[in-house]
């Protein structure tokens, strides 16, 4: 193989970026959300790639079948849900109200503020779903198109193996709720219960987390079959968003899986195009390469819309939610939370970790020319390579505000939990 330091002059190596491959804020995502409908061709109607995780979604009520977009049979069902979910952040700001007030000592009330910011992510989540869901179907539609340029090799064995992933995820993130209330809760209920003995306090201890509902006296919730009730209530709807936010994180690393096949395909084909000795042919097969390059470029402006606003209150939160977890796992012995404390941990390791590999892979695109003879193609084609190197200087991306999502991410997040959780020793050790 020729090892070419460099192929392109330094004038070119000193040029800008296309500008439609810069960052884009906010506003161009708006704008282009906008317009990509309008330009974009006629598109299939049918999804093939993340089966599993869209199935789950499916059956969630948060994902609409195929032409239901936009139908009451999918609203309805949305909608009900999203007002249960409300209910029961409602009745958590309840309880630390009135826990606030002294109805409760300290030790009661910081669980429910973690269990209210960590209901906060799940909500923000699962409505950015829900309202850019049209984006979804659009990103999900492109990569099940394989029309122009072919399936890419391997497809179907990839496919088999994260959907088997899908449901492993899915296992676990739906199993580590039930396993909270198998293990974690009958540990609340005896701490309750010598709190409640020391504290001369009236906490409902048979009840796995706080909740208060207006109108409704404390003593008689502790009877049945209100309290099954009510737990039975809290069970369905804990287990739910905490299974469906997971598994809107790992879309994200799943979505990014299937696009980087479809990077590795395109880096194939261009490959092909330069091995042919036809002048005509090699240029009309790096032609279609190049198209096939500039839909992966919508793809992964889609994917940055999508995830990129879902991810900014990870940014912000998953700190903070890590440093009270661990604040309340070391100083309180409250290891209740710990299976807060790890959801929200994998869902901004899945994150970062996506993002990672989605530039790691698109920065393989102009390193192919140093394994092609290009010194020997006609003049032609050696400016449309030019170009080509040009569009892909810079790396495809996820953004979530002005923070890209990388694997540095995950150790400044980490320093943010340590310093909430030393934010909040030195501010209970001065209550």
């Amino acid at each position: 193989m020729l090892h070419i330091p460099n192929i392109l002059p330094p004038s070119i190596i000193r040029h800008q970026p296309n500008p439609s491959l810069k960052y884009m804020d906010f506003d161009e995502n708006h704008k282009f959300q906008q317009t990509l409908v309008s330009n974009m061709e006629e598109k299939p109607k049918k999804i093939n790639c993340c089966n599993t995780t869209f199935r789950i979604l499916i059956l969630g009520k948060i994902f609409p079948k195929e032409g239901e977009a936009d139908s009451f049979k999918f609203l309805i069902p949305m909608y009900t849900i999203g007002l249960l979910i409300f209910c029961k952040s409602l009745f958590v700001i309840l309880y630390i109200i009135i826990g606030l007030k002294g109805y409760y000592e300290i030790e009661q009330i910081k669980f429910g503020i973690v269990e209210f910011v960590s209901l906060v992510g799940t909500m923000w989540v699962i409505f950015f779903l829900v309202k850019n869901r049209h984006i979804l179907i659009e990103l999900a539609e492109r990569i099940s198109d394989f029309s122009k340029f072919g399936e890419p090799p391997g497809y179907k064995e990839f496919e088999t193996k994260w959907n088997f992933f899908a449901k492993i995820h899915f296992v676990y993130a739906s199993g580590a709720g039930t396993f909270a209330f198998l293990v974690f809760a009958p540990m609340h209920v005896i701490k309750c219960n010598s709190i409640n003995i020391e504290k001369n306090a009236t906490e409902i201890c048979s009840m796995i987390f706080p909740i208060y509902i207006p109108g409704v006296g404390y003593h008689s919730l502790n009877n049945l079959p209100s309290i099954i009730i009510i737990d039975i209530f809290e069970y369905v709807i804990l287990t739910y968003v905490h299974a469906i936010t997971a598994t809107v994180m790992f879309l994200n690393l799943e979505i990014v899986e299937y696009l980087r096949i479809k990077i590795r395909h395109m880096n194939a084909l261009i490959l092909t195009a330069f091995e042919g000795k036809h002048v005509s042919k090699r240029r009309k097969q790096f032609s279609e390469a190049v198209q096939y390059h500039n839909d992966i470029l919508i793809m992964s402006k889609l994917i940055r819309t999508f995830f990129g606003r879902e991810l900014i209150l990870h940014i912000i939160l998953t700190g903070a939610i890590m440093g009270v977890c661990a604040f309340l796992m070391i100083q309180d012995n409250t290891i209740e939370v710990i299976m807060i404390f790890i959801g929200w941990l994998f869902c901004i390791l899945m994150g970062c970790i996506s993002g990672q590999r989605l530039i790691d892979e698109s920065e393989t695109i102009p390193r192919i020319m140093y394994n092609v003879d290009w010194y020997d193609f006609d003049k032609e084609l050696k400016k449309n390579i030019i170009i080509f190197l040009i569009k892909t200087q810079h790396p495809m991306f996820i953004q979530a505000g002005h923070v890209i999502m990388n694997n540095k991410q995950i150790v400044e997040i980490l320093k943010m939990a340590y310093s909430c959780y030393t934010l909040f020793l030195a501010a209970f050790n001065n209550i």
